[in-house]
């Protein structure tokens, strides 16, 4: 679930139409933690789909400002790339 998380992360920076799809799985599979839930919600900020990444980050109990927070990450992420996460990128 780790791989499949962080690949979806990876694919939401390379605007991937199926990254949301691959952090929902992971984020919905049985054995799921709190970061694959919260990677769900960061992605969706980082794909532009807010709406479904809140709904189910309530349905799996993560706390509405806790998905607020997230998505402003995910969000600055979509303009900013790896930077957004404090990421050192390029020279």
């Amino acid at each position: 679930l780790d791989l499949r998380s962080n690949i979806a992360i990876v694919a939401a920076l390379g605007s991937d139409p199926q990254a949301y799809a691959i952090a929902r799985a992971a984020a919905f599979a049985p054995d799921a933690t709190h970061a694959h839930r919260r990677n769900l919600v960061l992605v969706g900020g980082m794909t532009g789909q807010d709406r479904p990444a809140r709904e189910d980050g309530l349905q799996l109990g993560l706390d509405a400002q806790e998905i607020t927070d997230i998505l402003a990450v995910g969000r600055r992420a979509r303009s900013q790339g790896m930077s957004a996460f404090g990421v050192l990128a390029g020279a």
